[in-house]
């Protein structure tokens, strides 16, 4: 729980309650949980790991371009796609949490 609900809690503030203060609380929380794991060892080894699964579709990729059906094509797509939204929300997780924290003050004040 972010710290500004707490105090909207102990305040007895309605505001405590709403459910769009509640949801960005929550974000807070899964983001803050996200960059943690980032920064940690086992973080830093799937960072790792996502860009080496990353190098190697763009090259499976390039050597089946041509050569292979339009599925498989789509699969390779998809695999690498995959990665790098996972690798983008865990390099993002800091900024977006600093984000939801900023949009709970503004909803709070």
């Amino acid at each position: 729980m972010a710290r500004k609900l707490r105090q909207l809690k102990e305040e007895g503030s309605p505001l405590a309650e709403d459910p769009r203060i509640l949801e960005v609380d929550a974000d807070i929380d899964r983001y803050a949980a996200v960059a943690a794991f980032t920064t940690s060892e086992g973080g830093k080894e799937l960072r790792k790991a996502m860009r080496s699964d990353i190098a190697a579709a763009i090259n499976e990729l390039t050597t089946k371009y041509g050569k292979t059906d339009l599925g498989e094509l789509l699969s390779i797509i998809a695999k690498l796609d995959s990665r790098i939204s996972l690798l983008q929300a865990l390099g993002n997780a800091k900024q977006n949490k600093e984000d939801a924290e900023k949009l709970l003050d503004e909803l709070t004040s």
